[in-house]
């Protein structure tokens, strides 16, 4: 009878790690990140048929009652047998392993077109249980939300920012003419946002450089923090603290404004009280007389209501019109 126990993988090296992606053997190149779409990947449970490990074979013994427990130690395995000679042991080890893992073709994007939409077919992370699936959803999160290299501000015009995937999707957003693309990164629905993007920025880098950044060092935003209200240059305002009083300050005088707006609204907007509205109201119906300007009508005593020629409704002594304020306010202090 023979009992067989894993010890260890033993000193033997199965995996070299490669630190630079540039020595990674076919192609030899580092990969493009930004177009990957799938990727071959291991599930855990399939590792371990890799695995160079190391048995010891126990032999001499006669019989041996585990009464069905697993996870036992040596010793009380041990105690549990008898033997008819002595102990032998033998330790051997696997064949080295040809490292060619079970793999499964999993998707990280959407498809090819590039536009970093993760696997729809993830739609609850926390809860999927395709191991491989979920890797891939964040290796996909991962790649999305590593940092891009940002280019040299001397070379940007409009015929470059064209191409910029969040400068569209801002424009998009903020001008209403735009406002109806559904995809402002796809090139057949975008097309009049990106000639509108070259146009505005101009397609040459030293007239933008120019028109934009030159006039936007020299700008001044307000900022405020619990001291003072101070102008600061808009290139100052990387620092969040500093872009967080621009943008406060920039919204309180917003909304500063807005409500002002309201409160003259609210008073342009309220009727005034006729004479008559006064004279008539709270009289009983004997006190209530037509040459005084009132009627009884639905129960009390009102200003009565006349039909002026050429008028399209009825009017009380006065014509109102009541103007509403705009609905849209200015959005940029900045």
């Amino acid at each position: 009878l023979l009992a067989t126990n894993i010890i260890t993988k033993g000193d033997i090296e199965n995996c070299q790690t490669i630190e630079d992606p540039k020595d990674i053997k076919q192609p030899g190149t580092e990969p493009k990140y930004a177009q990957l779409i799938k990727l071959k990947l291991t599930d855990p449970n399939s590792v371990h048929a890799t695995v160079l490990d190391l048995t010891a074979t126990l032999g001499g013994m006669n019989s041996c009652t585990f009464n069905n427990n697993d996870g036992q130690t040596i010793g009380n395995l041990l105690s549990s047998c008898t033997k008819n000679v002595a102990y032998t042991l033998d330790g051997t080890h696997k064949k080295a392993p040809a490292h060619k893992y079970p793999t499964t073709l999993t998707n990280i994007f959407t498809d090819n077109n590039y536009l970093w939409k993760c696997d729809s077919s993830v739609t609850n992370p926390e809860t999927e249980k395709d191991y491989a699936k979920k890797l891939g959803h964040s290796i996909c999160n991962a790649l999305k939300n590593a940092a891009q290299p940002l280019p040299s501000t001397a070379d940007l015009s409009g015929a470059t920012l064209k191409g910029d995937g969040m400068l569209l999707n801002v424009l998009r957003n903020c001008l209403p003419e735009y406002r109806g693309i559904q995809n402002s990164q796809d090139t057949k629905d975008n097309s009049a946002l990106a000639k509108f993007t070259e146009k505005e920025y101009t397609d040459k880098a030293a007239t933008f450089t120019t028109q934009y950044l030159t006039n936007l060092k020299n700008n001044k935003a307000q900022a405020k923090d619990d001291k003072e209200t101070r102008p600061v240059s808009v290139t100052d305002t990387a620092d969040a603290k500093k872009l967080s009083e621009v943008l406060s300050y920039a919204e309180g005088e917003r909304n500063k404004k807005e409500l002002e707006a309201e409160k003259k609204d609210a008073a342009t907007s309220k009727p005034a009280v006729s004479k008559n509205e006064e004279k008539c109201k709270g009289k009983p119906q004997g006190e209530c007389k037509e040459e005084d300007g009132c009627e009884f009508k639905d129960g009390e005593c009102k200003a009565k209501v006349s039909t002026t020629k050429g008028s399209t409704g009825n009017i009380t002594e006065r014509n109102s019109v009541i103007i509403k304020a705009p609905i849209f306010l200015p959005y940029f202090l900045l």
